[in-house]
């Protein structure tokens, strides 16, 4: 293993042995600490004697937060009224992101900062190269007690975020907690009916097909009606991935993280999975499943705004399964069908008796927070900008509401998620805040142990056994608790860890050259779309797995996916 990458997953997995939360370090930075240099040598001092306007791609626009503009939202309010900074948004929603991105990009009409955590550090230096994205090296980094904290606390960064020339493109955002690491294909399943029909949790797919059926034929609902929903989710590149990979595990470690999708390391070799029998049977299954009617026939186009129209019907709840990171996929949160959707289906025993968790790389608490371009007439105010944008009561107040509104201190005779003195207390579940009362967790944040497990526990033992039991009397006990979201984020993700994928899978952070790294993104700008298309009409039915299969590894072939990988092994056997 990787020596940075060591150090990383240590770290992650000491996190892990406590409960996790959902919030950020301590810093002594707050709202005048940010001294990025400017030209002169000097320091941007916030906040500014005079107005200064910045633009911002942002995406995240949903019902939580339906505008980031200033006139409309509380924490861009704040940070205008803190700063000095007004910031004019190019906004989208979570599925606009990569093409809206893209096209800013490409033609040159982009913006100062660029707000992106999904990008990779290849498509990170890719703009790097052609000079839209600046090194910010250059302005005093390691003076900002919050920027020098998430490096001084989380090294790996430096391998995470640096290009192939060392230098820095992406400022640096953590988000340390188990449950998000254990996100790369996950299932939840509608608690009650396996509680009132007296069914066992499946622990094979054999059980797991079973029980589709079941909910198929049975009129779990009662209403009378064959309107049960065995297995949905809807159209986003995210979720379509999350939910293939869930049906993937049982017939291999299919490998889904932040960067890659179905690469994997294998002896040493870095390996296409998509190519493999193993994976061709895994689609085999989801295509009898589709067939059967066992996945919502209008998956891979219906919106989640229109599959929550289903999963929230007043006739009663339609949805067996759902593949979706959160309890609230085809759900609001914060109501009793949220809480009673809060139940992972386990790693499931497939065909040659192996178990396979939903684990991403041990690089994948690591984000890029934010990229300064080319356009941006003072980079040292960007820097001391996200100084300000990390400091743990700023971060509070964009993840869900102002303080005394979305979380207050703590209590003075309470504990924490992990026992010790908390750090805050939330004053409502993470969700269910007011409309543009923050960022919805969009904005940067450094969120390590501390952020994650300092929130007050509230009532844990009752959430406990609400997870263990589904004891029908303590749902409107725990789906009040504001501290059930991330107590549940835990417990539920715990039991995983045994059918972890061991790290030695995961391909590391890999910093390319100009030329392998422009062929890379060349390659990537055809092959992943392509896979998301044709994964899709082989579980449709579309393509047949058995007349087609060899069509589609040379596809595979035209559009380079061999000679990425042999790009890639001579990077990785280099790091070795």
């Amino acid at each position: 293993m990787h020596k940075n990458a060591k150090k990383a997953f240590a770290l992650l997995t000491t996190s892990a042995l406590f409960l996790s939360l959902a919030a950020c370090g301590k810093s002594d930075g707050g709202s005048n600490s940010g001294n990025a240099n400017s030209e002169n040598g000097g320091v941007v001092e916030l906040p500014l004697s005079e107005e200064v306007t910045m633009s911002m791609f942002m995406p995240g626009l949903d019902n939580l937060t339906s505008s980031y503009a200033l006139e409309d939202n509380k924490f861009t309010q704040k940070i205008h009224e803190e700063t000095g900074i007004k910031l004019e948004f190019i906004a989208c929603t979570q599925a606009e992101r990569k093409e809206k991105l893209s096209v800013l990009l490409n033609a040159g009409d982009y913006p100062d900062l660029i707000r992106d955590i999904n990008m990779t550090l290849n498509d990170i230096q890719y703009y790097a190269d052609q000079g839209i994205f600046v090194s910010l090296d250059e302005y005093g980094l390691m003076d900002y007690p919050n920027i020098k904290t998430a490096f001084d606390e989380y090294p790996g960064l430096n391998e995470a975020l640096r290009g192939n020339d060392g230098k820095l493109y992406a400022l640096p955002e953590v988000n340390d907690c188990l449950h998000n690491t254990y996100r790369g294909g996950r299932l939840h399943y509608y608690m009650p009916w396996f509680r009132d029909n007296d069914i066992e949790v499946p622990e094979t797919l054999d059980e797991f097909t079973d029980y589709l059926r079941w909910v198929k034929t049975s009129d779990a609902n009662g209403n009378g009606k064959a309107d049960e929903i065995p297995l949905a989710f809807w159209k986003d590149e995210s979720i379509i991935k999350n939910t293939i990979s869930a049906l993937a595990k049982p017939f291999l470690p299919w490998v889904m993280t932040d960067k890659y999708w179905g690469l994997a390391v294998e002896d040493g070799k870095v390996t296409e999975q998509y190519r493999s029998e193993e994976f061709r049977e895994a689609l085999r299954y989801m295509n009898m499943l589709f067939e059967e009617g066992l996945i919502l026939e209008n998956s891979f186009s219906i919106s989640q705004d229109e599959l929550r129209a289903i999963g929230e019907s007043e006739e009663g709840p339609m949805i067996g399964v759902v593949g979706a990171f959160g309890a609230d996929g085809a759900v609001q949160r914060g109501g009793e069908r949220w809480a009673e959707y809060f139940f992972l289906m386990p790693a499931l025993e497939g065909p040659n008796g192996d178990k396979w968790a939903p684990n991403k790389d041990p690089w994948n608490i690591f984000y890029p927070g934010m990229m300064v371009t080319d356009n941006c007439e003072d980079p040292a105010l960007a820097v001391a900008l996200y100084n300000y944008l990390i400091d743990f009561e700023v971060s509070m107040d964009g993840y869900i509401a102002p303080k005394g509104e979305g979380w207050d201190d703590p209590d003075s005779d309470s504990v924490s998620l992990r026992g010790d003195a908390p750090k805050y207390k939330l004053l409502m579940n993470y969700g269910t805040q007011p409309e543009n009362s923050g960022w919805n967790q969009n904005n940067p944040m450094f969120r390590n142990p501390d952020f994650r497990l300092g929130e007050q526990a509230n009532d844990f033992e009752t959430a406990k056994e609400w997870l263990e039991t589904g004891n029908k009397d303590l749902l409107e006990d725990v789906y009040t608790n504001p501290s059930f979201n991330e107590i549940a984020n835990y417990l539920t993700a715990q039991p995983l860890m045994e059918y972890a994928i061991p790290d030695e899978y995961f391909i590391p952070p890999m910093a390319l050259n100009s030329d392998d790294n422009t062929r890379i993104a060349d390659i990537n700008a055809v092959l992943d779309p392509y896979k998301l298309q044709v994964f899709a009409e082989f579980i449709t039915g579309a393509r047949d797995i058995d007349n087609d299969w060899d069509a589609y590894l040379a596809e595979l072939d035209a559009m380079g996916s061999a000679e990425m990988v042999e790009i890639m092994q001579k990077y990785y056997d280099e790091q070795k």
